[in-house]
């Protein structure tokens, strides 16, 4: 199994084929599993697919949780595979960790795809910042028959849109992993990040679903307008979860965006 050593800790990661990279990272709870089963086998015949499972979520072990430390480890893994300017893929929390890649060294990505990406700070997660309550009310909305109903209610899910064991995935994840994600993701929250991201050069691509949440929807129109190169375009028949939902069309789109 292919492991970057960063920070002492052994990260998880996979890459396939040839030609033009693109670097994917997940979202909160995720691992490259989703990518895998839905987009992979579509593309690797024509690009280089490098994957990676976040520190403490996957095969990877945890680190020291900071996004400067996940930019360093992008950084990294692209030294460690030998190759120069790439293209740079986040869903949700992994768009967000993708986007700030992005602000702090445009130069060195191509193109940036930002697939349903959070910036403002969910209402949903704030119970989870309350640390003497934060462990209990994670497991309730996953491992709960109401916890789960109001989790999949919330994002739009639907459970015949979904590979097998994709619940089970986010029922397995680390309780104290995912909260220090929370945690980072707050952080950001409270930056400037719409001014950081004007002098954006790079070519960025926003995807959203259709059908996903009204504040992701407004997330991505505003993104759209702070960065000059960038369009927007909305994924049909899809919620918070494209890959998931409609990998057919999201396939094709990323070929023609790679071009």
């Amino acid at each position: 199994m292919p492991y970057l050593i960063f920070n002492n800790s052994r990260i998880y990661y996979e890459s396939y084929g040839k030609g033009e990279p693109l670097l994917y990272i997940h979202g909160w709870n995720g691992s490259i599993d989703s990518f895998k089963f839905n987009l992979l086998n579509d593309l690797k015949n024509e690009y280089q697919i490098i994957l990676l499972d976040l520190p403490g979520c996957g095969r990877s072990d945890n680190i020291e949780l900071s996004y400067i430390n996940l930019c360093e480890l992008i950084d990294k893994l692209v030294e460690e595979l030998q190759i120069g300017k790439f293209n740079l893929m986040g869903f949700c929390m992994g768009a967000t960790i993708a986007l700030d890649y992005v602000i702090r060294n445009q130069d060195k990505v191509k193109k940036l795809i930002l697939v349903d990406t959070y910036i403002k700070f969910p209402l949903i997660l704030k119970p989870l910042l309350v640390n003497t309550l934060n462990s209990y009310i994670f497991r309730f909305f996953l491992d709960t028959k109401l916890g789960m109903c109001l989790t999949k209610r919330y994002l739009f899910l639907k459970n015949y849109k979904y590979r097998d064991g994709f619940f089970q995935g986010f029922q397995k994840s680390d309780t104290k992993t995912s909260l220090e994600y929370v945690r980072l993701l707050n952080e950001y929250s409270k930056i400037d990040h719409y001014n950081r991201m004007k002098e954006v050069r790079t070519n960025v691509i926003i995807i959203v679903g259709d059908l996903t949440s009204s504040t992701i929807i407004k997330t991505a129109k505003k993104i759209n307008r702070n960065i000059e190169n960038s369009k927007l375009i909305f994924l049909n028949d899809s919620g918070h979860f494209p890959i998931e939902e409609n990998g057919t069309d999201l396939t094709k789109l990323l070929k023609h965006i790679l071009v």
